[in-house]
């Protein structure tokens, strides 16, 4: 076992600490609400604004501009947030319904809701850590 790794699990321990019961918190509040508006920018503003000012410590820089495999992600996620953006303008029809609308089933449920915040939590973690 090395230096890094008592250090590493503390840190993992304390994102898992802080990050389970606002996502907990977060499932029960009903959408668009102002309380989860707020908790969403809170939440939101304070990761961004670790992401912004976080150093590596490993003192080595990023050689490439983009990191190895980032542009394979391009092409769907365009296609995603075409449709997207195509359903908006011409509006969500049950032939032709946007993907939030497709989600909406399964985001009624507490535990969903939960579970999907702390995925969006644990996402916007990895990139502050990058």
């Amino acid at each position: 076992m090395t230096a890094a790794a008592p250090a590493d699990t503390r840190t993992r321990l304390l994102v898992a600490g802080a990050f389970v019961p606002i996502a907990l918190v977060a499932g029960g509040l009903p959408s668009f609400s102002l309380a989860a508006n707020l908790l969403v920018l809170g939440v939101g503003g304070a990761l961004f604004w670790a992401g912004v000012t976080y150093r590596p410590l490993t003192g080595r820089s990023p050689a490439r501009r983009w990191p190895k495999g980032s542009t394979r992600w391009l092409l769907p996620a365009g296609v995603l947030a075409g449709m997207e953006a195509v359903s908006f303008v011409l509006g969500s029809t049950p032939e032709h319904p946007t993907l939030s609308l497709l989600a909406d089933p399964w985001l009624e449920r507490y535990p969903v809701r939960a579970a999907g915040f702390l995925g969006w939590l644990l996402a916007f973690w990895g990139l502050v850590r990058r």
